[in-house]
């Protein structure tokens, strides 16, 4: 997902020069809309998401009858017992430094839709060169905008040159199983968003990180270059935020609809087999949203999933169970290559450019005071094309072994053919993982704490359940589905 949001992070800011004098926004122009067309393009689909339960075991479900969603990873399961039972669960995840940039952006609103502290700086500026202020107070304001940009870089952005991706997903499904036919209905939501802020703010971090306003020389360039950068800001003229002047918020959005019908049978007293009709459509969209809409990112990011793709293939799996109760499951997901029903894209963004202006002898505008005209190009950009699916053909092998009656011990090996590309190298596909299981006031009140290991990395995870009907789990992970990063996830599940 990163190198596709960094695809949409367009150079196309006006990149600024020190000058002794500052600019004014002369002009807005609307650009006709303008349409493209690219070749076909394939939409990578990860394996079935884990669910919270399995996350904290180290991504281990495919041999553990007690998976959430056991019925959805290995249809396998269908064939062990004849039963009428339901179950249905809402997920959120993110890794902790997306939430952190949530908390930031949630918490400075009013510096992406207003540009508080620039106003300020500006002001300070402006007032200390017409003699009526004083260089305290632009230090004062330039140190309050240099906190900003850094908490914006250390909580959002990370390196400007190449942003981190800030992800979260969230999940909702449903399963059933009447006899020996299991159904289930899923839908996942997946976002990406990298944040550019664009040359003013780090030419500003720049000049607070090397000016010494103790030296007169240095102090009378900085001032120079503030003015000039806060024009290119706020227009003086006006008071208005120039457009495409803010840190630019980039987002690459998912929503998957994956519905499954499957049936399972034994074929011998310890080995039973299943198969699962999978229908998936992916919808995406991808953005530029602008700095003023800061504040209402979630429905930006969600609110425009109108391109998609839709495809079916067959999910099969195997569960054998031993004479001492180890269970051995295999899972085969996307058998057959990928039907596609519907194959379209269509990606909306908005493209902002702010140059200088020229005049009919395509010479920079100066006006009467020195200050050089700044042109604000804005164009709805609209790119089309063929899209499929991508689903490969993933083989997973898992194995649970119950230690004690309450103490179960699982690993398992998934994409054994290395179909997947998200795995770096072939350690980040073993998982391993314990689940221990505690009783309170009979079998009304249970806590199960978790552990595991996989992506190299560790897992932790706690299941709290009230008579096995309401479930509340908690995990600690690394996913690599957008960068590698600890996420923590949280699911509330119903039985029924």
């Amino acid at each position: 997902m990163k190198s596709h949001l960094l695809v949409l992070i367009l150079a196309a800011g006006f990149i600024q020069q020190a000058h002794t004098q500052g600019y004014y926004l002369n002009r807005e122009v609307q650009l006709p809309d303008s349409t493209f067309t690219q070749s076909s393009k394939r939409f990578a689909i990860p394996p079935a998401i884990p669910d919270v339960r399995s996350a904290g075991m180290g991504m281990t479900r495919i041999a553990d009858e007690n998976s959430l969603t056991s019925i959805i990873y290995n249809p396998g399961f269908l064939g062990r017992s004849d039963r009428i039972a339901g179950r249905g669960s809402i997920v959120a995840s993110a890794p902790y430094q997306t939430i952190d940039a949530i908390v930031f952006i949630g918490n400075n609103s009013p510096e992406f839709n207003n540009a508080y502290s620039l106003r300020a700086l500006q002001d300070a500026v402006n007032a200390y060169r017409n003699g009526v202020g004083a260089e305290a107070d632009v230090e004062a304001k330039l140190a309050k905008v240099a906190a900003y940009v850094t908490d914006l870089f250390n909580k959002v952005v990370g390196d400007p040159n190449n942003p981190d991706v800030q992800g979260a997903a969230f999940n909702v499904d449903a399963q059933m199983q009447v006899g020996h036919w299991g159904f289930s209905l899923r839908g996942y939501g997946q976002s990406g968003m990298a944040v550019y802020p664009g040359p003013v703010l780090t030419s500003i971090l720049d000049i607070y990180l090397h000016t010494d306003f103790k030296d007169s020389a240095q102090a009378s360039d900085a001032l120079a270059q503030l003015k000039a950068l806060g024009d290119q800001v706020v227009d003086p003229a006006t008071g208005r935020v120039v457009p495409g002047s803010l840190p630019g918020f980039y987002s690459l959005t998912y929503a998957d609809l994956v519905a499954t019908a499957g049936y399972g049978f034994m074929i011998a007293d310890s080995l039973s087999v299943g198969a699962d009709l999978k229908i998936i459509n992916r919808r995406f969209s991808a953005a530029r949203i602008s700095s003023g809409d800061a504040s209402d990112i979630t429905q930006k990011l969600f609110g425009d999933l109108k391109s998609g793709s839709t495809g079916v293939t067959i999910d099969v799996g195997a569960v054998y169970r031993t004479s001492s109760g180890m269970s051995i499951g295999l899972n085969i997901q996307n058998l057959i290559p990928v039907k596609t029903l519907s194959s379209e894209y269509s990606i909306d963004y908005n493209s902002v450019q702010i140059q200088r202006d020229l005049d009919a002898n395509g010479k920079p505008i100066v006006n009467t005071k020195g200050d050089t005209a700044l042109a604000a190009y804005t164009q709805k950009i609209t790119q089309n094309g063929p899209s499929s699916l991508a689903l490969p053909v993933v083989a997973n092998v898992g194995v649970l072994f119950p230690i004690t009656r309450n103490w179960d011990a699982s690993f398992e090996l998934v994409d054994i053919a290395q179909q997947v590309t998200t795995y770096s190298n072939y350690a980040q596909r073993f998982g391993f993982g314990m689940e221990y299981r505690l009783h309170f006031f009979g079998d009304y009140f249970n806590v199960s704490p978790r552990i595991g290991f996989a992506n190299v990395e560790g897992t932790l995870g706690l299941g709290l359940s009230y008579r096995h009907l309401i479930m509340l789990d908690a995990a600690y992970y690394t996913s690599r589905i957008v960068q590698a990063r600890k996420n923590i996830a949280v699911q509330l599940s119903v039985n029924w």
